[in-house]
């Protein structure tokens, strides 16, 4: 239950576009909780976009 609350967490916060240092922050702790390869997807692609 934990986990699928972290990831809408990081799924909201990519979203809404909040800063890098917090998506990662998120995301790391998602991971922790045995996130699965689907959000690590949008967490990459997240990266990319904000960095260009």
């Amino acid at each position: 239950m934990r986990m699928n609350v972290k990831r809408l967490e990081l799924i909201r916060s990519i979203d809404h576009q909040y800063s890098l240092e917090v998506v990662c922050q998120i995301y790391d702790e998602y991971i922790g909780l045995g996130g699965n390869s689907y959000a690590e997807e949008i967490f990459e692609k997240y990266k990319e976009q904000f960095n260009e």
